[in-house]
Parts: structure tokens; sequence; C-alpha cells
């Protein structure tokens, strides 16, 4: 049952103190222009962020620093809900999808996914790993227990790796649709819609610029995403006519922001990417108007997940000598 707005007041209020938290704009502008990676390092020492030690030669560094933001915040909201977390479920596949993938091809492989599964999604990294060994994945949400054992089946007759993420992400977005709309919050269904659209959009772009022809096509066919408000048949012949036609299908529709933004760029795919990041953060953030109600609490887990993207972004161009200029205008919106 879905719970009045009022009922979050309490929980509101103290996400809103939380906020003064994110590492915003500002910061990363400071952390952007750091001479060095060790200074990166330093400043995120002194915003709050330290990294972890490890544990039997294990387990730590920022990176685990970076998971821990996710699952303390997760964790902190959970424990100010009024309710079960069950509203703010569909945050979370994304993760046990790209674990199950992760898994499944490890197994195949048979080499080992310890180090590279994330221990944030519903189910855990060793139930996870658990569950691919013994072919038994109902510990999984409806759609992705199903579907990885049909990618298992289906690689076993094809040999082909990208059907197991096809199948595996098709699922993982039927089930945030359907926690979205059980979660009874109008605001959940439409970003999860956004993102399917979004997520269809640079996958049908993709393969335009890749010039596959009709084995391109048979592909996009399996790839798309249902349930967004693009419907795929219109993609599918924008895929035929080519990028100009999707662009225009997207300038024809709510998106119509994302494709002007984008088209003031270099047209590179990772600035179409970022404006489509952009986007989707700007639709969040409309949650900063609301003075209590369940997408508060939804935006700053998703304000969480953008400052560790960010912060991965600096590491990675820091570490490759880059300038603050460049990396600052790779960073995507900020919530704060």
């Amino acid at each position: 049952m879905k719970l009045k707005a009022t009922e979050y007041m309490y929980s509101s209020a103290r996400v809103r103190a939380m906020e003064n938290g994110i590492i915003g704009a500002h910061k990363l502008r400071s952390l952007a222009d750091s001479k060095s990676l060790s200074e990166v390092l330093e400043k995120l020492s002194s915003f709050g962020l330290k990294q972890r030690e490890a544990e039997d030669g294990a387990g730590g560094g920022i990176d685990a620093a970076l998971a821990d933001v996710l699952s303390c915040a997760y964790a902190e909201t959970c424990d100010m809900t009024p309710a079960d977390c069950r509203a703010f479920e569909w945050l979370k596949m994304p993760y046990d999808c790209n674990n199950l993938k992760l898994a499944i091809k490890c197994r195949i492989r048979n080499t080992s996914a310890d180090e590279l599964l994330f221990d944030f999604g519903l189910v855990s990294a060793s139930d996870t790993l658990d569950s691919v060994f013994a072919g038994d994945y109902s510990a999984f949400p409806r759609n992705m227990a199903e579907a990885a054992s049909l990618a298992v089946d289906e690689y076993a007759k094809t040999r082909d790796p990208q059907r197991i993420d096809t199948l595996l992400d098709r699922a993982c977005y039927a089930d945030m649709l359907e926690c979205a709309r059980e979660s009874g919050e109008v605001v959940f269904v439409d970003w999860v819609r956004t993102k399917i659209d979004l997520t269809n959009v640079m996958i049908t772009l993709r393969l335009i610029r890749m010039n596959r022809a009709q084995a391109g096509k048979m592909f996009l066919e399996g790839a798309l995403l249902l349930g967004g408000e693009l419907d795929t048949e219109s993609l599918l012949r924008a895929y035929d006519s080519g990028e100009e036609e999707l662009f225009a299908l997207i300038l024809r529709s709510k998106y119509s922001k994302f494709a002007t933004a984008a088209q003031k760029t270099d047209m590179s795919l990772s600035a179409i990417e970022k404006c489509s990041d952009d986007y989707y953060m700007t639709l969040v953030k409309e949650a900063k108007w609301l003075p209590f109600g369940a997408p508060i609490l939804a935006a700053y887990l998703v304000a969480k997940e953008y400052e560790v993207k960010n912060i991965r972004i600096i590491l990675a161009a820091k570490n490759a000598g880059l300038s603050g200029d460049v990396i600052f205008e790779r960073l995507r919106e900020s919530y704060v």
C-alpha cells in the first residue's frame, strides 16, 4: 500500500539535511582542478570520503569507499522510511542485473567473479555466485530470474555472450517498472520509463553508427527495452532511416531538450550519453521542489549514484593526465 506523502515528513526533513553532505558541483570543480591524483584523494578525505583500510589484503581503497557511499545511503534511507523499503527496490535492481551477467559469464569461462561483483543489489554478491553455481535464480526479481535461466540456455545454443546481456537488461527494466508501479508513486514510474527511453535511444544510435544493416536491426529488435514512451517500432524505423531521423523522432517527443542539448555538442557518443545522464538528473531534481514525500528519498539515492559516478570520472581522468577544464566538461549534472 502506498504511504501518504505526509508520512514522509520526518524522513524528508532528514534527507534535506543529508543533502548538504553531497559532493556537488563546487567541490567537484575543486577535485577536477587538483594537480595530482593524490591531491584528489586528499580532498575527498577532507570532504568526508576516506579510503577504507583493506582487510586480509583485500577490500580496501577508494573503490571500497565509493561502494560504501551507496550502501550507506541506501541503509540510511531505509532506516528512516516509515514502512519497508520496497518502494525503492527498483533503484537496486541494475546492480543485481550487472552481477548476474558477470557471474554467469565467469561461470561459463570457469573464471572467478569474486572481485567483480558489486555488493549492493537486492541479492548479495555471495548469494549471486551461489545462485549461478546452483542454477537456482529464485532469489532474484521475477523477470530477472526467468531471464537468467533463459540466458544460460541461449548461450549454450548460440555461444553469443551478448544474448546474456540483452535478455537480462530487458528483464531488469521490466522488474524496475513493475516495482515502480507497485510503489504507487507515479513519479517513480516516470523516472523508470525515462531511463528506458534514454537507454533505447543510445542503443539505437550506437547501432546506426556501427552500420551493421539488417544484422544490426535484428540485434536491435532483441535489445530494445520495453515499457518506455518511445515505441520500439518508431525506433526500428529510425534505425532504417538513419541518425537524422532518430533525432527528428526525439525532437518530436518529450525528450526534445535532450536532443537539442546533444546537437550542441560534438555529437560524439560520450557527449550524447552525458546529455542523456544530465536530462535524467534534471528530471530527478524536480523532487527538490516537493515539501515531503517518497520522491525526495529516491532523489537522494540517485544523487549519491551521480556523486559516485562523477568521482570515478575524475579519478580516471586525473590518472590519464587530463586538465581540470576537460575533466569538468565530462562530469554529469549534480543534484546540488
